[in-house]
């Protein structure tokens, strides 16, 4: 059984963890949540300044990213609970802003 996980926030945090996670098969990256456009996000994790060139091909596709052939949507909330994640069907949410650390606020995540 694939884990489905949608991250929320893709700055360092989140990038980082995507490059963990994209082509592991045991694990999907199911959403990406952000207030960036998709366009800054995936120039962003194209030319990290830190990690260096992301190894694969990367292009946004109808508004998602498209990564070893899977559409990865990009959706965009300001805080935890502006966005449904069942929509997604997602198992575990990773909220990777930095910016939430309170359980009472990242439980919004659940509801």
């Amino acid at each position: 059984m694939t884990v489905r996980v949608a991250l929320n926030g893709f700055g360092r945090i989140g990038r980082n963890i995507f490059r963990v996670l994209y082509d592991r098969e045991d694990i999907e990256v199911a959403a990406i949540c952000d207030v960036a456009t998709p366009e800054q996000l995936v120039y962003l994790l194209k030319y990290d300044s830190i990690s260096g060139p992301f190894r694969e091909p990367l292009e946004i596709v109808n508004g998602k990213l498209s990564a070893l052939g899977r559409l990865i949507p990009f959706v965009e909330g300001k805080k935890p609970g502006d966005v449904s994640w069942r929509r997604y069907d997602v198992d575990i949410v990773i909220e990777a802003s930095g910016r939430y650390r309170s359980r009472d606020v990242l439980e919004k995540h659940l509801e």
